[in-house]
């Protein structure tokens, strides 16, 4: 029994269940189910590095309402939201605001982060356009308090 597949890949371990667009069903297997995903891989686009930290954005944060970094600390897996310590929103209606939404920082890496954002505001809001658009951008990296 052959279906023809279009356009697809897709492996059982390193064995290609599909071959020139045809797949070849073994002859104790009366059917299968096919059933099309649509799989984004979304390359979350980091911006800065500040210390232990890397400040980002995801591409689909382009609809919400008020643009936001997350930060994740390096190297954490232990954080409530994956590897996202804060979520930080960086303006209001258009206008620079900078303000924690919510956070698992201490007080003192909250505000080191909230000041490099504020002293690299423009620079971070050109950043995430040119993420939104698709665009690669150049990652800063900042060493020191």
């Amino acid at each position: 029994m052959e279906i023809f597949t279009g356009d697809l890949q897709c492996f059982i371990g390193k064995q290609p269940l599909f071959q020139d667009n045809v797949v070849t069903l073994p002859k104790n297997v009366g059917f299968i189910i096919l059933t099309a995903t649509i799989v984004i891989l979304v390359n979350m686009g980091k911006l800065l590095y500040f210390l232990c930290f890397i400040l980002s954005v995801f591409p689909a944060d382009a609809i919400e309402n008020r643009r936001h970094i997350h930060v994740a600390r390096k190297g954490d897996k232990k954080s409530h939201r994956g590897d996202t310590v804060a979520k930080i929103w960086i303006e209001e209606n258009g206008k620079k605001k900078i303000e924690v939404c919510w956070s698992e920082l201490n007080a003192k890496d909250e505000a080191a982060i909230i000041n490099v954002i504020d002293k690299n505001w423009d620079t971070i809001n050109a950043m995430i356009d040119k993420v939104f658009a698709g665009e690669p951008v150049e990652i800063i990296k900042i060493r020191k308090r």
